[in-house]
């Protein structure tokens, strides 16, 4: 709370400072860790300090007694970070990361999806790509913006070529 007058008083330092106490402390309860977390990893990417933003965010994705909306935004906001950082889309490794993330996901698990299928698109992997955003079309869960961006990620890749199997000559 103290956190939230030092930013209206813009002691932006103060309330950065403040929120970083609660992310480091031990014995905060889990609900007000990580609302702080997400908050303290804000300060962090408005000074330009994205690794250690995506830490905060690890740590709140990472968290089992969190909120499974602040979980799952936790993962999704770092999953942007990397996909955001040209070194991290390079690693061999970024597509199992963001699948473990997608994969413990319960409220957002499309919306990480979503950004898997980005990626794939990337990596040229456009079958893989073309799944992703079907899945996520079809699914009887996910908001209808969500499914919409899905149906323009299947005209976008096959508006790259790939011939979807059922419109495959036999």
């Amino acid at each position: 709370m103290q956190s939230l007058i030092y930013q209206q008083n813009q002691e932006l330092e103060k309330a950065k400072e403040s929120l970083k106490q609660i992310y480091e402390a031990k014995n905060a309860p889990s609900g007000v860790k990580s609302l702080a977390s997400l908050r303290y990893a804000a300060f962090l990417l408005d000074d330009g300090n994205r690794s250690e933003a995506v830490k905060v965010y690890s740590a709140v994705n990472n968290c089992k007694s969190c909120d499974n909306y602040i979980h799952d935004l936790a993962g999704l906001l770092m999953v942007k970070l990397w996909m955001a950082d040209e070194a991290e889309l390079n690693k061999e490794d970024l597509g199992s990361r963001i699948k473990k993330v997608e994969d413990g996901a319960k409220v957002l698990k499309y919306n990480i999806a979503e950004q898997r299928a980005l990626f794939e698109i990337q990596k040229n992997n456009l079958e893989q790509a073309y799944q992703i955003f079907d899945l996520i079309a079809k699914s009887p869960e996910g908001s209808m913006a969500l499914k919409e961006r899905a149906k323009d990620g299947l005209k976008m890749v096959i508006g790259m070529g790939f011939i979807p199997q059922d419109s495959k000559q036999v």
